[in-house]
């Protein structure tokens, strides 16, 4: 009659347990943990009685008291690991608990931290904005101080400092000088790589400033000095590091000293590029000696007008762009430069002045190319230029009054370093000009048979070509010329011969002729 109940209170016990394992307290992690241990407890079990082949129990009778005890002792560990999970459970329980309070109570600090950074943000903020300048500096010290400490807000810091510093648009006289001066400290002290603000962008468009010192400076964000002017003595961006965007768009350096020694622009983990576009290089002196400029960096329409122009040892990597360049120095240098890996290009550039110098210059993978660009009166050198797989290209320009010096060498697999190699003058126009063609060398051998110069196209009026009058040619042809309008000019023989291999035939003596 109640052979019911049995399985009803099974089935309802079962309900009940299942539900318990669902509870997110205390006493459900502990059932949890207790099923786990129960079911790989029996799971375990069984399968050590599989494989023992499932044997039987002894009949009570030949149960001994040893055995008894042994039965008891296995109950006893049993029961021992059963508490033990039901420990484990309690403890890992209060862990979690405790880390939860742990991260509600960092949320709770990180809720007041911030709230006390925006309450000292607004004050300080206050204290910019008020009419006394003692209370404006220490506004400016209280920002700066905050964005020290305030990371995840600290470009905001910084952009109101440097918003500050273009509301006032240059040093103004009497107190609030000094806060210009504190500002610009700041800046200096703590914009470096191991200063406290090695990421963040800074944007001093517009400023006029006067004996700037950036000298060391290094930052991986944005700096940005578009439209500024630099006067006074001296303008430093010495040793610089800003592999972030740079760009000084349209400034004016008019300093009498200008220098981006051994500065880093551009490049980065972001591979940004420096703008130096439509920018006035004035003043006495301007160098970038030993500079590294990324790839993508920028002169287009920049007006170099400085007396003495260096870029000695300066590193140009990919493509760089001289675009609408104008070079109006006593002397421009660019000694010891390299460029590797992609072209640098000076297109529709001028160059004026006394002298233009690529002495000991290195073109590695790269191409260095002069397209429609003017020469008045300039000494242009090349002297130990080496170009290792690439060329020197002049397309449509114009030389008058300039003396060239093209002493290139060329790095061959094969045969070393040959000089002169690599040339390639077309369309271009020179008139009353001098090309020296001398040390011209390579290596004595009557099956290497390359151009070591190529003129194609264009005019050369009242030009004279220079050249060593005791050398032993062993390269044949060295100057290849086509289609070249000659006007009291004469190429020697010895530069023009093997002209079996010029596609037209080049009547290289006549004063008033046309090859081809």
């Amino acid at each position: 009659m109640w052979s019911w109940l049995g399985p009803v209170l099974a089935a309802s016990a079962a309900l009940v347990w299942v539900v318990l394992l669902f509870r997110r307290d205390l006493l459900g992690s502990v059932l949890r943990w207790l099923t786990l241990a129960t079911v790989v407890a029996v799971a375990t079990g069984g399968g050590l009685l599989w494989l023992l082949g499932w044997p039987s129990l002894p009949p009570a009778e030949r149960f001994t008291t040893a055995d008894l005890l042994e039965l008891l002792k296995i109950a006893l560990a049993v029961v021992a690991g059963l508490g033990g999970v039901v420990l484990l459970a309690a403890n890992l329980r209060r862990q979690r608990v405790t880390e939860a309070e742990h991260e509600l109570a960092k949320a709770r600090d990180d809720r007041e931290r911030e709230h006390s950074y925006n309450e000292r943000f607004g004050a300080a903020a206050e204290q910019l904005a008020h009419e006394s300048p003692a209370v404006k500096l220490a506004g400016l010290y209280a920002m700066a101080g905050l964005a020290d400490v305030w990371e995840s807000n600290r470009q905001v810091c910084v952009d109101v400092v440097c918003g500050y510093l273009r509301s006032l648009g240059s040093r103004p006289d009497g107190g609030e000088g000094q806060v210009w001066d504190a500002a610009m400290t700041a800046i200096r002290r703590k914009l470096r790589a191991d200063g406290e603000w090695p990421n963040v962008s800074i944007d001093l468009s517009g400023v006029h400033f006067v004996d700037a010192d950036f000298t060391g400076l290094a930052t991986t964000g944005d700096v940005t000095l578009d439209g500024a002017t630099f006067t006074g003595r001296r303008t430093s961006f010495e040793d610089c590091r800003f592999t972030g965007g740079f760009s000084v768009t349209e400034a004016r350096f008019d300093s009498e000293f200008t220098t981006f020694e051994s500065a880093v622009l551009g490049g980065g983990e972001r591979a940004t590029r420096a703008n130096l576009e439509d920018v006035v290089f004035g003043g006495q002196r301007l160098s970038f000696d030993f500079a590294r400029l990324a790839s993508g960096t920028s002169f287009a329409y920049t007006r170099f007008a400085s007396a003495f122009v260096s870029f000695r040892a300066t590193a140009f990597t990919g493509e760089v762009s001289f675009e609408g360049t104008s070079f109006s120095p006593i002397y421009t240098s660019f000694h010891l430069a390299r460029w590797e890996d992609g072209r640098t290009r000076f297109a529709e550039a001028e160059f004026s002045g006394e002298k233009l110098e690529f002495t000991e210059t290195t073109v590695q993978n790269a191409d260095l190319t002069f397209t429609d660009c003017l020469f008045s009166g300039v000494h242009v050198n090349f002297e130990d230029t080496l170009l290792r797989s690439r060329s020197l290209k002049f397309l449509q320009c114009e030389f008058e009054d300039c003396s060239l010096d093209f002493q290139l060498a060329h790095e061959h697999p094969t045969f070393g370093t040959i000089h002169l190699s690599h040339l390639d003058i077309e369309r271009s126009t020179l008139r009353r000009c001098r090309i020296d063609f001398r040390r011209m060398r390579g290596p004595a051998s009557a099956r290497w048979e390359h151009t070591l110069a190529r003129i194609r196209g264009g005019l050369f009026e009242e030009v004279e070509i220079v050249r060593d009058e005791d050398s032993v040619f062993s390269l044949f042809p060295w100057v290849r010329l086509a289609g070249v309008r000659l006007v009291n000019t004469v190429f020697p023989d010895e530069l023009v011969r093997g002209l079996r291999f010029v596609e037209e035939t080049v009547s290289a003596n006549r004063s008033d002729g046309v090859s081809g």
